[in-house]
């Protein structure tokens, strides 16, 4: 398999997955194929978690360079791409991003994982939504992909009950970023 393409996944903070770069680019080694590759980051990840879910998210923002190959690869699988305004995306990039993010180097980026997305649109697995709505209703938004993907309804309350009791997420440090206001 040509790992290519998902080698950007070591150079991720992987600290939060229970795992090293180093860890993860040797199971990247060690993989004989990407479903591989997918299955044993997600067990490491279930693992590390102690949970035995057979749903879980992954955020990475770059997996939209791989989101056709985990689309056709796992027929179960949905992706999400979450699309910002792109003056807040280009004023993020520009102010808190490694110093090699030029004004053009800001554009380009959000018009590529744009396009990508764009290019996925009628794919009945791909779903697009907006930052500003993620920001303004969190919990009724996952109430409603809860809904697609399981057929089963989860009100609002109970998805915020759990988000605000989840152990593992009071345990890891959090910077509150996530804010719709003037281009950043």
């Amino acid at each position: 398999w040509d790992f290519r393409n998902t080698i950007g996944l070591a150079y991720i903070n992987k600290s939060n997955y229970g795992m090293s770069q180093e860890d993860c680019i040797e199971l990247i080694k060690n993989s004989d194929s990407f479903e591989q590759f997918v299955e044993a980051f997600s067990d490491n990840y279930l693992e590390f978690r102690k949970d035995n879910r057979h749903v879980w998210v992954e955020k990475t923002p770059e997996n939209i360079y791989n989101a056709s190959l985990l689309l056709d690869k796992f027929p179960n699988s949905y992706f999400i791409q979450i699309i910002r305004n792109p003056l807040y995306v280009f004023n993020s990039l520009v102010t808190h991003r490694n110093p090699i993010y030029s004004q053009y180097m800001a554009a380009a980026t959000w018009y590529i994982d744009a396009a990508i997305g764009y290019s996925l649109k009628d794919h009945a697995r791909y779903i697009c939504i907006r930052y500003e709505d993620v920001v303004q209703r969190p919990f009724e938004l996952i109430s409603e992909l809860v809904s697609k993907f399981t057929a089963e309804y989860v009100a609002p309350g109970i998805i915020e009950q759990r988000f605000v009791e989840n152990s593992h997420r009071q345990s890891m440090d959090r910077v509150e970023s996530w804010s719709v206001k003037e281009y950043g």
